[in-house]
Order: C-alpha cells, then structure tokens, then sequence
C-alpha cells in the first residue's frame, strides 16, 4: 500500500481509500502522479494480475479535496455503483471550514452552475447544471465555522462555489473563498460514503478521519 493513500475498504467488487488532499482523482493533461493508477498498480502487485487491471472510478474528488473515494473492481460493480450517484442514493458527506458566522444553523442552496474548462472557474448560469447542497452546523468559532454539507449533486467545484455565493466563504479557497494563514489548500473534506453494497445490497458506510490540516485549522480558527 502507498503511503499516499489509506485503504478504507475492500472486497472483492469495491476499493475504497482516503484521499490525500493534492494528488488527482484520475489522470489528466497534466500527467500529474494520480490515484487511479496507483490503485491499479497496487491491484496487479498485490493479487499478482497479468496485463491491464480494470478499476473503474465511480465519482470524483478535487485535486485539493482529501477523504473517502470509492472505485468498483469490476464492470458489474462499476454499472451498479455509477447508477446510485446518478440517482442520489449515495449519502455524500463532506466536512468544510468556512469564514464568519452563517446566518442560519442549517439551509439548502440551489443554483444552475457552467464551468469555463479553460479557466476552470465554475459560475452561475442560467442554463447550467442544476447544483443542490445542504449544509449545517457542526461547530462555530470567533471567526470561522466547521460545516457538514451533504451534496445531491457532484458538480465541479459545487461546495467552494456555492458556499462562497451564498456569504460562507470556504477558509484556503484562493478561487470562490478566501486565502488563510492556516491551510495551504481549500479547507474542504469528504468525510464519509454511504452506500449500498452492488451484491450483497447491505447499506455500508465509509469514512475517513480530518486529516492532520484540517485539524489543525479546526483548532486555530473555529476553536
């Protein structure tokens, strides 16, 4: 196992890790090391797997998001699974620093999103994509708030954004919130997964602990 990354789950139809925050998803343009590939690496040494090594990935992290992602072993697996995010049966929970003090203890946002893949800066649009969160409370300090948020949709860049628009700017997002002096990165964390298992049909839930940056935030801003 790579010391990038930390196996949360894992049988013979699914593989779930906890993310670093900084390393991809998936390749890219950029040819940036990535997590798919060091799963599939991982796959074919530890089970001795000749040629290519299927892992399908089901949903996505930012670059700069840590936590649970989930990837599927399997075709039949990968089918299923990809079909319970699109129809919102997957329980995303993410953990989110914000600055302030929000104005309720609790509310949904709602907004059509576009992104410019040049700039990669998402934006409001009227026709975009539908983009559905919800958020609470879990803890408020002098200046800043720890946010559980859970999302219905997984659009790019949706929690930064839509915080950010909606007057909760999340806390080391240089792009939709504001840079702090704590946290090098956007202080934003997929803290668990809930989902059903694709044979067995049992309701699993995985998580993944605050990383020692998100802690350390958690300590100095929100106290």
């Amino acid at each position: 196992m790579s010391a990038k990354y930390k196996i949360i789950y894992e049988d013979n139809m699914l593989l779930a890790v906890d993310k670093p925050a900084g390393l991809l998803s998936q390749g890219d343009i950029s040819r940036s090391e990535n997590l798919l590939d060091l799963l599939k690496g991982y796959l074919k040494e530890r089970y001795g797997k000749p040629g290519n090594v299927f892992l399908g990935l089901v949903h996505r992290l930012d670059r700069n998001t840590s936590g649970v992602i989930c990837f599927a072993k399997n075709s039949k697996s990968a089918s299923r699974l990809s079909g319970q995010f699109r129809t919102n049966t997957v329980a995303r929970i993410y953990h989110v620093v914000v600055e302030g003090h929000p104005a309720r203890r609790r509310g949904s946002l709602t907004d059509r999103l576009g992104k410019d893949e040049d700039e990669n800066i998402v934006t409001a649009e009227e026709n975009g994509k539908e983009a559905t969160l919800h958020y609470s409370v879990l803890k408020q300090g002098p200046g800043a708030a720890l946010l559980e948020v859970r999302i219905d949709t997984g659009r790019p860049h949706q929690i930064r954004f839509q915080l950010g628009r909606a007057g909760m700017p999340v806390l080391g997002d240089k792009k939709y919130g504001v840079a702090s002096q704590h946290i090098g990165r956007p202080a934003v964390h997929a803290a668990s997964l809930t989902l059903t298992h694709p044979v067995s049909q049992e309701r699993i839930v995985l998580a993944a602990p605050h990383p020692a940056d998100i802690q350390d935030l958690i300590r100095k801003a929100v106290g």
